[in-house]
């Protein structure tokens, strides 16, 4: 799985999803994370009655993510899903 840092999802998303992200990770949103090969799923808390579904796609060329909110892919809850990924790697399940 390719190397992240704070620096690259900044590059990856932009600048406004990209503190959107990071204020939902510093406020613990991002639940139930799940590691497999080099996918990520996770749910995040939202403005939705039930949290978004999110997955994380992981590889040398491309970091992309999807989401069942309206916006659909590259958004603050797949940030938050990769900032929660590089700060606490140990909390995903395998």
């Amino acid at each position: 799985m390719t190397k992240l840092s704070e620096n690259i999802i900044r590059n990856i998303f932009g600048d406004r999803t990209f503190l959107k992200g990071l204020d939902y990770f510093n406020h613990s949103y991002v639940l139930n994370t799940v590691k497999i090969g080099d996918i990520l799923y996770s749910q995040v808390i939202g403005s939705s009655f039930k949290p978004y579904e999110v997955r994380a796609f992981i590889n040398d060329t491309e970091t992309s993510t999807k989401c069942t909110c309206p916006v659909g892919f590259m958004c603050k809850h797949g940030a938050a899903l990769l900032l929660k990924w590089i700060n606490e790697p140990s909390s995903f399940v395998d």
